[in-house]
């Protein structure tokens, strides 16, 4: 199968699953209004137009600096998110975003974002002892290895692309479970009444 037609499958997915993800934060918007959830919302937002666009053919949107700041500031969003979190400790997760922003670059910056941002997750998840958060944690971890995969894949287009496709897809898989353990105390789903008894979200 042609490496391309994997790729736009991956990021297709990729996106579909940062647009669902949103949706979730603008539903928690509409019981209650918080800072966090808001950025969370506009993060990933922003990172399911930074992705989507690479499927559009279009001389305005082909701006790969464009997509990558998009996709930067998305990330830095979620980053703040999670830093402002009133049990979250590492605050200091925002300077060192700061500092990625200014010395890094392109992909490599997305990979530092990315793992600052499961950095903080996992550390709420051990500060709440929320088992949920776990799957968001992973899916970040997989995206800054997919997004190093994009750094150096100038070095085997073929074989790095096909790499950091596959990472876009199982980070869609670990945020799509993370999402159902909300939907399911969300909705009132027996899942839901079994296992966790409140989604941090």
């Amino acid at each position: 199968m042609d490496f391309q037609i994997i790729i736009k499958i991956s990021l297709i997915i990729f996106s579909v699953t940062c647009f669902t993800v949103s949706w979730l934060f603008f539903d928690s918007l509409r019981l209650r209004f918080e800072i966090k959830t808001f950025l969370k919302l506009l993060g990933f937002l922003l990172l399911g137009i930074g992705f989507g666009s690479e499927l559009v053919k279009s001389s305005i949107v082909e701006i790969i600096p464009l997509l990558i700041w998009l996709r930067m500031l998305g990330l830095y969003f979620l980053l703040a998110a999670f830093a402002l979190d009133p049990h979250s400790k590492l605050q200091i997760g925002m300077i060192f975003g700061i500092i990625a922003l200014i010395f890094t670059r392109d992909h490599l910056s997305l990979m530092i974002l990315s793992l600052l941002i499961s950095l903080l997750v996992t550390h709420l998840s051990y500060l709440t002892k929320h088992k949920d958060l776990i799957p968001f944690g992973t899916g970040f971890v997989l995206i800054s290895i997919a997004e190093f995969f994009r750094s150096i894949e100038k070095i085997d287009t073929g074989q790095f692309n096909l790499a950091s496709a596959f990472m876009y897809l199982f980070a869609s898989v670990a945020l799509m479970l993370w999402l159902w353990s909300y939907l399911t105390i969300r909705f009132n789903l027996p899942a839901g009444r079994h296992g966790l008894k409140q989604s941090r979200t």
